[in-house]
């Protein structure tokens, strides 16, 4: 059966105690996760009753019309998309899915912000976000069109790098160490623990090379997600 304007509101009630626990636990992903779901129900009883009013208990202060409810809260939740974006970018990591999180979450900052525009309560506000929403859509671009390819190869390179730097030296490796071996045999001499062959100039040579490029980057992943 389908959900009636104060259905709509008890499934918003229920996503909202869940988004106040997480304001009161500082869990910035729980509080985007249930912000978006409150957010969710409440249109969702807007478009069943435009006109209508969110009790106080929803509220937490006094009854007021429903699109200035949604209005308040997608400003909260663009604030606290914009929050999330900046600490994402400190926290930048090439272990992490840095990059993944920040698309993501310029994805969800455009669509909040063209919510803002739908619910904008006069024309002065409606110009604004419509303004801000060129600024998000330019910053979302430059990172699809050019921080993410600078950081996607920077972490492949970071595995695959190293990789090839084994293979390319794999043959002068599998020489030198039969090499060292086959002059212990003749001299009598063959050592009893066999990983000691397995640091020879060609190795150190290799996990230079590879250290290197797993520092490079690295430090071009971290320093480029900042940006």
């Amino acid at each position: 059966m389908a959900r009636n304007y104060n259905d709509w509101l008890n499934v918003a009630m229920n996503h909202k105690s869940r988004l106040d626990q997480a304001i009161a636990d500082k869990n910035s992903k729980d509080i985007l996760y249930f912000r978006g779901k409150y957010l969710y129900d409440l249109k969702q009883a807007h478009k069943l009753n435009p006109r209508g009013l969110v009790p106080a208990a929803l509220t937490g202060s006094t009854s007021a019309r429903i699109e200035t409810v949604i209005g308040m809260e997608l400003a909260n939740h663009q604030a606290h998309i914009e929050k999330s974006i900046r600490e994402n970018k400190q926290n930048t990591s090439i272990k992490s899915n840095s990059m993944s999180k920040e698309l993501g979450l310029k994805i969800r900052r455009l669509s909040t912000r063209a919510d803002q525009i739908n619910f904008a309560t006069n024309t002065a506000v409606r110009k604004n976000a419509q303004k801000e929403l060129a600024k998000d859509s330019a910053r979302l671009a430059g990172t699809t069109l050019l921080k993410a390819p600078v950081m996607a190869t920077a972490k492949v390179g970071s595995k695959v790098g190293p990789l090839a730097i084994t293979i390319f030296f794999l043959p002068a490796k599998v020489v030198n160490t039969l090499l060292a071996v086959t002059i212990d045999v003749y001299n009598g001499k063959v050592k009893s623990d066999m990983s000691e062959y397995n640091n020879t100039i060609v190795d150190q040579i290799s996990n230079t090379l590879k250290d290197a490029i797993k520092t490079v980057s690295k430090h071009t992943y971290e320093t480029v997600g900042r940006l």
